[in-house]
């Protein structure tokens, strides 16, 4: 069920359960972003499975596809993004 937030123009909703135990699972907490696709949640799933078969088909490794992101995010000026996937980044790449 969701309940009324004023500040914003979404209503307040939560994670399906296998988003939220990925994020537990992945980074510890759960992503308010995690959140905003709880509203369309077939949509966060065929975005991602659409990224990770260009990901596949460029033969990108986990390493490769961090520095892409975390560069494109960061011209972006997308902190969020450079943050969640510098994490990634810093645990495939290594010392």
């Amino acid at each position: 069920m969701t309940t009324p937030d004023t500040t914003s123009f979404l209503a307040a909703t939560e994670p399906t359960d296998h988003m939220r135990d990925r994020d537990l699972e992945q980074i510890g907490f759960v992503m308010n972003l995690s959140r905003v696709w709880a509203h369309q949640p077939s949509l966060h799933t065929g975005l991602f499975d659409l990224l990770a078969e260009a990901a596949k088909a460029a033969a990108l490794t986990l390493r490769q596809r961090g520095i892409l992101v975390v560069a494109c995010a960061s011209t972006l000026g997308d902190s969020y993004c450079s943050l969640a996937w510098g994490n990634k980044l810093a645990g495939a790449a290594g010392d």
